[in-house]
């Protein structure tokens, strides 16, 4: 992931640096790069970030749908330990704004993506939005903590939701939906 930053520097370092006006011939070296990435706060930049934008967690307007996802950063499984996970960041992402929000790190054997997001409904108001996810966090406490904030959702059931997709189905039989969109997805995403 720096070699691909560092790429990006590189192919871009004359439109760079006129945009925040510095003259510099060369490109910081990839070395120089990781030491500086090394030492950034990351939860202070994300900070900085989110109120120079003007968007905080919990500033948020309620009528904007946000996601939640997680990704596993490229690069930080450690193979020559024998590690399967490493380590992933849950971000919210504003939908209409298209701007991400504060998100949070974990490592893949230590904690889970569930609990990431329960974790960010609950500290941050986002429940109190409207709230998209995946089928992941298609469980009972994620939304309770959502119907107790008043917010709104929308969350998937999958065929491995055996029970639930029953029920889901079995109440499709007896009341009328307001709405009802069926698809079929063959490929992953």
């Amino acid at each position: 992931m720096i070699t691909e930053i560092h790429r990006y520097l590189k192919r871009h370092h004359l439109v760079l640096c006129n945009l925040i006006d510095i003259e510099s011939k060369k490109t910081i070296s990839d070395s120089q790069l990781r030491r500086i990435l090394s030492a950034i706060d990351v939860m202070k930049f994300q900070s900085i970030n989110s109120e120079y934008f003007g968007f905080m967690n919990q500033n948020v307007p309620k009528d904007r749908w946000i996601s939640f996802d997680g990704k596993e950063l490229r690069g930080t499984i450690d193979g020559v330990l024998g590690e399967k996970r490493g380590v992933n960041i849950v971000y919210p992402f504003v939908q209409e704004d298209k701007i991400s929000l504060e998100g949070l790190f974990y490592h893949g054997l230590k904690e889970s993506e569930i609990n990431c997001v329960r974790e960010l409904l609950k500290d941050n108001s986002l429940a109190e939005s409207c709230v998209i996810f995946d089928a992941l966090h298609t469980q009972y406490e994620t939304l309770t903590t959502i119907e107790e904030s008043s917010g709104t959702y929308i969350a998937q059931v999958k065929k491995n939701q055996k029970e639930l997709l029953e029920d889901l189905e079995d109440h499709l039989v007896i009341s009328k939906p307001f709405d009802h969109l069926g698809l079929l997805d063959k490929s992953h995403g």
